[in-house]
């Protein structure tokens, strides 16, 4: 039969029911309500966008104030020395310059001057005292202000400090009409900072360097202060994409050089910093689509939904309606699913019949087919009647050759112990025996061939192919051995021999019994009866023997005369597993 797609019951119903509705709604929508919805969001990005330029240019030219009273501060200062009005010749004077424009600018963590012979003269504060150093040839020398505002040595050290490995240095060299640095790492309070640093000109040229540090973690609390609703975000990016200052902890995307761009539901704006100010930094901003475009974004949608919603609620009615109608009948097709598999799970005592006459029928049907083939299955291998369901096709006579494993085990002086004993006796020492043996020939992936009164003969290697089975053979033996060992009623004898046999359905026209048939099978028969002359409880023949030494210890024991066979056959003890 060819193959085809299939759909599940509810699935179908609902669909068929609903194709409609969902085809008027869709016109509905794709007619009037979308054309509105897509003119309105237009109109929304282009204010969105006009929104995120006002907020960065404004940001921008706040974050541009912050930075601005260095280069005026340092361009007084030069202006001021140019005039002969200040003279840096000595440390003191130096130093009163540096502490007065630190004093009155509460954003500078440093103010400094660096001579043309590398002396460097600053001023900082640290914990609210304002402390001088200076620092020549390896040598600090550090001061404090004392008493009518002196400035008075409180140590001296020996470092290896040296102006011209500072980044400050590389900047003034570049740039003595005033340049920036890079972020790195002050020397003294070991911080993460940028420099402003200025030439200081005089007639022969330029004498010197004034330079202003700021702490970039001064400068994230400045930005922190701007204006950009309750989800926006600004940044402040060097050249190389390096975050110099941030607002919050937001990772930035891919950035242009300049403009905006949209990334999820942001819009970014990338404003460099003008020429003339020499800061090669952009700031870039974030402004969130919900402080600004949501709530008239809201107003469209829900004009849309208004005209939908009811139209949903007509869909979630009929596939819950449709659903209740399939729930049934995907019980029934599960548990067919589980019976062609022989899965038994048990059934609720409470299930609620539907009150669809069909319905109820197919579960009575269920009930019936799960009842027999759970009682066939007691009857025959559960792994032959899984393979006659899984082939699809009926069970027919015929056999075919294969190696197998073949094990006959018997209580051992039946006969006159039942005869003492009354019927119900019996059958519990039977069922217990028969039990024990069947739960070790199953742990080890064998079948149940057949039970004869106390006996049972068990096979491995069919129906499905096995590796090793005589060795799964051994293993199950030696397991009932050791289980019914403490119990003087359940003595038994075990045979064991494995090689070629006809294995298949064997019977007549109306009834079939999968079994196994040859010389392979009688002379694990007649091995289980030697057992007891030898003196044995598990005799193996030869080719087990064979096939398990390297994992069983065997003891030779002699070569017999087996019933139906000419040649002698040397038969073996199992002993046990080794280093077991």
């Amino acid at each position: 039969m060819a193959a085809y797609r299939t759909y599940p019951l509810r699935t179908t119903l609902v669909v068929a029911v609903l194709t409609t509705a969902v085809f008027m709604i869709a016109i509905i929508v794709i007619s009037s309500g979308l054309p509105a919805y897509f003119r309105t969001e237009k109109t929304f990005k282009l204010l969105w966008q006009d929104l995120a330029i006002q907020v960065s240019e404004n940001a921008t030219e706040q974050t541009l104030k912050y930075f601005q009273d260095a280069p005026i501060t340092t361009k007084v200062i030069e202006g001021l020395v140019e005039e002969s009005q200040l003279t840096p010749d000595n440390f003191e004077t130096i130093f009163d310059i540096c502490y007065r424009v630190l004093k009155a600018n509460p954003n500078f963590v440093n103010v400094f001057y660096v001579s043309k012979d590398k002396a460097f003269y600053g001023v900082l504060e640290i914990d609210n005292r304002f402390v001088g150093s200076y620092r020549k040839m390896q040598h600090t020398k550090n001061f404090r202000i004392g008493e009518g505002n002196k400035w008075v040595q409180s140590d001296e050290t020996t470092d290896d400090y040296d102006p011209e490995k500072r980044p400050y240095w590389k900047t003034a060299m570049t740039h003595p009409e005033g340049g920036w640095t890079d972020p790195y790492i002050f020397a003294t309070t070991k911080a993460r900072g940028y420099t402003y640093v200025i030439g200081q000109t005089s007639p022969t040229g330029i004498i010197g360097y004034w330079g202003i540090d700021f702490q970039i973690d001064h400068l994230s609390e400045f930005i922190k202060t701007l204006k950009l609703g309750n989800q926006g975000a600004a940044w402040i990016v060097a050249q190389d994409g390096m975050i110099i200052a941030q607002t919050s902890d937001a990772s930035l995307p891919p950035l242009g050089n300049s403009g905006f761009f949209s990334f999820g539901n942001r819009i970014y704006y990338v404003n460099p910093f003008p020429d003339q100010w020499k800061i090669p930094w952009k700031v870039v901003t974030s402004v969130h689509e919900n402080d600004y475009i949501r709530p008239i974004r809201k107003t469209a949608l829900y004009s849309l939904l208004y005209g939908i919603i009811p139209s949903v609620l007509f869909l979630l009615f009929s596939a819950g309606f449709f659903g209740r109608v399939s729930i049934r009948l995907k019980e029934i097709a599960w548990e067919m699913d589980e019976l062609s598999h022989l899965t038994f799970k048990e059934r609720p005592s409470d299930r609620i019949l539907s009150r669809i006459r069909e319905i109820n029928m197919m579960n009575r049907s269920i009930i019936h087919l799960r009842a027999g083939l759970e009682s066939f299955s007691k009857y025959i291998p559960v792994n032959l009647v899984k393979k006659l369901i899984s082939s699809g096709q009926a069970a027919a006579a015929g056999a075919e050759k294969k190696q197998i494993t073949v094990l006959f085990t018997d209580l051992s002086g039946f006969t006159s112990m039942a005869e003492s004993l009354n019927a119900n006796e019996v059958t519990d020492i039977v069922v217990e025996f028969l039990t024990a043996v069947s739960n070790e020939v199953h742990r080890e992936k064998g079948i149940i061939d057949k039970f004869i009164g106390d006996a049972v003969m068990a096979l491995w290697g069919t129906p499905e192919p096995m590796e090793n089975h005589a060795l799964a053979a051994c293993r199950a033996a030696l397991a009932i051995q050791k289980n019914l060992a403490s119990n003087p009623k359940m003595k038994h004898r075990i045979g064991i021999n494995t090689g070629m046999a006809m294995v298949g359905n064997f019977g007549s026209n109306e009834r079939l019994d999968y079994t196994a048939i040859g010389d392979t099978v009688n002379v694990a028969s007649r091995l289980e009866k030697l057992s007891k002359q030898l003196g044995v409880q598990i005799l193996i023949g030869p080719d087990t023997a064979s096939a398990v030494e390297k994992f069983m210890d065997v003891r030779p024991l002699k070569s017999v005369h087996v019933e139906g066979r000419e040649a002698p056959l040397l038969v073996y003890e199992l002993i046990g597993e080794k280093n077991g």
